[in-house]
């Protein structure tokens, strides 16, 4: 599963249609440091959001960059980690979660209902339906991220201030 990540994470980088070789050597960069030092990912995930955005150039904002190096950090982090800990929410936290996703899942529904048909303009414009798609997708990488989070920091409780704290 993380060789396949990881292969699509580069193949998205070849196909992207700006900066294409900059953001390949920087995915493959990303992995071999990730490799190294598995739990950097904390630093680089927050400190890569603000300024890793192409989409003025390359058009494309529903699987865009930063999609792709999130890809390579899950690829890593299931390449790297051996030993799954216990990674429990407190039962108040998780049914928080799961009412919080359960209420963006219904909304997601409700925007996208009734279904438009899908053709070369469905996915080009922040005004179609199929944007809550894009949207649903950010909820998607926050519960994997938090999933990685919780184990990371379940194997070393002083993660978050050594690289989540300086990113921010």
């Amino acid at each position: 599963m993380a060789l396949a990540l990881a292969a699509i994470a580069i193949y998205g980088g070849v196909r992207f249609p700006v900066a294409s070789l900059p953001i390949v050597i920087s995915l493959v960069v990303y992995a071999a440091v990730l490799f190294r030092e598995p739990r950097l990912w904390l630093f680089f995930v927050p400190a890569l959001l603000p300024i890793l955005n192409l989409a003025p150039w390359s058009g494309r904002f529903f699987f865009d960059e930063f999609d792709l190096f999130l890809l390579m950090t899950v690829a890593i982090w299931l390449l790297r980690s051996s030993s799954h800990p216990q990674m429990r929410l407190a039962p108040t936290a998780a049914t928080l979660v799961f009412l919080f996703a359960l209420a963006f899942c219904a909304s997601l529904a409700i925007g996208l209902s009734p279904f438009d048909a899908v053709d070369d303009n469905a996915f080009l414009n922040y005004y179609s339906k199929y944007n809550g798609l894009r949207v649903g997708k950010g909820l998607l990488w926050g519960l994997v991220l938090l999933f990685l989070a919780r184990s990371d920091l379940a194997q070393d409780d002083e993660a978050l201030n050594r690289y989540w704290v300086p990113a921010c």
